[in-house]
């Protein structure tokens, strides 16, 4: 069976907005939820909205200089 979606609806502050200041000021880190070659992953709450989101720790050894 086949569903075609005419419509998309967004709520808008799900997404995560890109600002000046330091993003870690609008979450709080709750618990280590894995980890990687690149960094640690954390359960972590939005200040904001309420919602609880993953965030990713990345070691700045791991970035691209490029």
């Amino acid at each position: 069976k086949e569903t075609v979606i005419n419509e998309v609806r967004v709520k808008w502050n799900a997404f995560i907005k890109i600002k000046k200041r330091n993003y870690l000021e609008d979450y709080t880190m709750i618990t280590e939820l894995g980890r990687g070659g690149y960094g640690l992953v954390y359960k972590a709450y939005m200040k904001y909205t309420g919602l609880h989101r993953a965030a990713k720790k990345i070691k700045k050894s791991s970035m691209s200089k490029d």
